[in-house]
């Protein structure tokens, strides 16, 4: 498991990065859980050049179509491939940014999160219930694990969310890597994400640009997919008003 480097999202008003330990080995039946060899990293997809005037957001995802590693479709059929990759994004859309977590609460339970384990293989989801579990306790290390699935909490005590959306914005996937294991055998997908949040602060809105490197190790399935394993980083950029 990789160590974690981790900034509390009570500090959100400057750039912040953090990267999240892998899930752990599985076990027994499952396959085992281990990281995965090189590859060319995804192309990266956050905002080129901030301090420029915003332009009208977009609503529409810009999804670029993902590098087929060799032997990929051979092993597991383009079918299954393509399909896994298009639910593996609408995962990492959805449970990123779910409103229901991103807006402030009084207390955050386990069960705030339990969507994201839905897809997770038995070690793996026992590994995320106990990561939430010490995030929610204020481990740093645990926080960073968690929030490379799902962020919870943007208000920082400073922003807040407009009565009417939309809140998340000018979504991208970058061209993801979709490349074998070579341990484990089961395809890795390594996907760069980014989008903007918007959001209120002193009865004016910003957009608060966010990007994601996340790998994947997953038993691709046409109708259904698993997740072994999960890594990866984070990074807040500059809010600027719209």
């Amino acid at each position: 498991m990789t160590a974690a480097l981790v900034l509390s999202l009570a500090a959100c008003s400057a750039p912040e990065a953090a990267t999240a330990r892998q899930a752990p080995s599985a076990s027994g039946s499952a396959p085992a859980s281990v990281s995965p060899p090189a590859a060319p990293s995804p192309t990266g997809s956050g905002p080129r050049d901030l301090n420029q005037k915003l332009a009208p957001y977009s609503t529409t995802p810009d999804i670029g179509e993902p590098i087929l590693g060799k032997d990929v479709a051979k092993r597991f059929g383009a079918a299954r491939v393509t399909k896994t990759y298009q639910d593996v994004v609408a995962f990492l859309r959805t449970e990123s940014f779910d409103l229901d977590r991103l807006r402030p609460k009084s207390k955050y339970v386990v069960s705030d999160f339990a969507s994201v384990s839905r897809h997770m293989i038995p070690p793996t989801r026992d590994h995320w219930r106990d990561s939430v579990r010490k995030a929610l306790k204020g481990n740093k290390d645990d926080v960073g694990d968690v929030e490379v699935l799902a962020f919870w909490d943007l208000s920082d005590k400073t922003y807040t969310f407009a009565k009417t959306g939309p809140y998340v914005v000018d979504e991208k996937v970058g061209q993801s890597v979709l490349y074998i294991d070579e341990e484990t055998n089961w395809l890795t997908i390594a996907v760069s994400y980014s989008a903007r949040v918007r959001m209120v602060r002193g009865g004016v809105t910003y957009r608060r640009p966010i990007t994601k490197q996340v790998t994947l190790v997953v038993i691709p399935g046409a109708g259904n997919w698993l997740m072994i394993s999960y890594r990866g980083s984070w990074n807040f950029g500059k809010a600027l008003r719209e």
